[in-house]
């Protein structure tokens, strides 16, 4: 072989390795329905509800998205919130994962999941929607995105983001305060949304449930089911 060629090979050769060195890598695993609980998201129901259907299998499931809970029908900024959805979760790989301290189904027979983000800052769909102010944290009962979640809604509060940004919507609460005894079984009348923050007093849900302000699991002034 002579010197030229050499050179000619040696060189190739070098920046084939530069540019194996400059090539970006592949987006997540090939083949992401190939792991367990990975799944796509085909419809958005509304903010915290979504329908995954597997590629593979077919298998169908609708889905309540665990830690979110977002504003629906005749609500301030319902449409957006779904709509961000949407954008963020229809025709991308997700994986479906359970909580064991939580339900696995929530009254409608809809699944009970957190929705994990390959590729995303955020990871977990909850906390991105509700960073973004595309939903409320939703927090009751043991969670362990329930720090970031809260983070998540004290950032987007503070930002004015989204549904924070309705006029109807309570300012965050100055501090934790005690409910008297004799309120909790007596509903205001309020209408209220199951583990939002609160900041004193008692209410009632959509479906007639008397709901109590107490603190949660995250330290926090919630409204929950009164006992």
């Amino acid at each position: 072989m002579q010197i030229g060629t050499v050179a000619t090979v040696a060189t190739l050769a070098a920046a084939g390795v530069l540019c194996a060195v400059a090539a970006p890598a592949s987006a997540g695993p090939a083949e992401p329905y190939k792991l367990p609980g990975v799944t796509q998201v085909v419809e958005v129901i509304d903010g915290d509800t979504i329908v995954t259907r597997h590629p593979h299998t077919g298998e169908t499931l609708t889905v309540g998205i665990l830690g979110l809970d977002a504003p629906e029908g005749a609500e301030c900024w319902s449409v957006e919130s779904a709509d961000f959805a949407r954008i963020a979760l229809v025709g991308i790989p997700v994986q479906l994962s359970a909580e064991p301290g939580q339900p696995n189904a929530d009254a409608a027979g809809h699944l009970l999941r957190y929705v994990a983000l390959d590729n995303d800052l955020d990871g977990d769909y909850a906390v991105k929607a509700v960073r973004n102010g595309a939903g409320r944290a939703y927090t009751v009962g043991p969670m362990h995105t329930t720090e970031r979640l809260v983070a998540a809604e004290g950032e987007a509060r503070g930002n004015v983001a989204g549904l924070w940004s309705c006029a109807e919507v309570a300012p965050a609460p100055a501090g934790p305060s005690a409910t008297a005894p004799e309120q909790a079984l007596t509903p205001s009348g309020n209408v209220v949304q199951p583990g939002a923050f609160c900041d004193g007093g008692t209410g009632i849900t959509t479906k007639g449930t008397p709901m109590v302000c107490a603190p949660g699991s995250d330290g926090s002034n919630r409204w929950r089911a009164a006992d």
